[in-house]
């Protein structure tokens, strides 16, 4: 149930930020955007700190998994700054459409890596998405973009 609960919660915290982005991008440029963001994130690092010594052991985790961890940052970061960008030119609509696709991408690379097994699933799931991005992108405009 706890997982369920943060699916559902995650989900209303990413198209909030989804939102939030969409208005912040029509007065601060993006590269700002990627610095307002350390703010929040340098806050929350003790509380982070405190929530994972009170889980399992703390033991150090391996070199491998660490580099793992900076290299998803770095590219969650160049992917949060090229989300505003399209953001700042593009309807907020169709960039939170298209980009909502990338369960897509991390499926199609953990079937390519080995570290996924094709199932029927994904093949249904990855058409449903590749239809709705369709459907985004023909979607008629009624507004200009930032």
């Amino acid at each position: 149930m706890t997982g369920t609960l943060a699916m559902f919660a995650t989900l209303l915290a990413w198209g909030m930020w989804g939102y939030g982005s969409s208005q912040a991008v029509r007065g601060v440029h993006p590269l700002a955007i990627q610095w307002l963001y350390s703010i929040p994130y340098t806050v929350m690092l003790p509380i982070w700190y405190w929530l994972g010594s009170h889980e399992r052991s703390m033991n150090p985790p391996a070199a491998k998994n660490i580099i793992w961890a900076l290299a998803a940052c770095s590219v969650s970061m160049a992917a949060s700054y090229l989300f505003g960008l399209a953001m700042k030119h593009e309807r907020a609509a169709v960039v939170i459409g298209v980009t909502s696709a990338y369960p897509l991408v991390t499926i199609l690379i953990l079937i390519l890596t080995g570290s996924e097994q094709v199932r029927w699933q994904h093949v249904v799931g990855g058409i449903f998405i590749i239809i709705g991005v369709a459907i985004v992108q023909m979607a008629p405009s009624n507004t200009a973009p930032h």
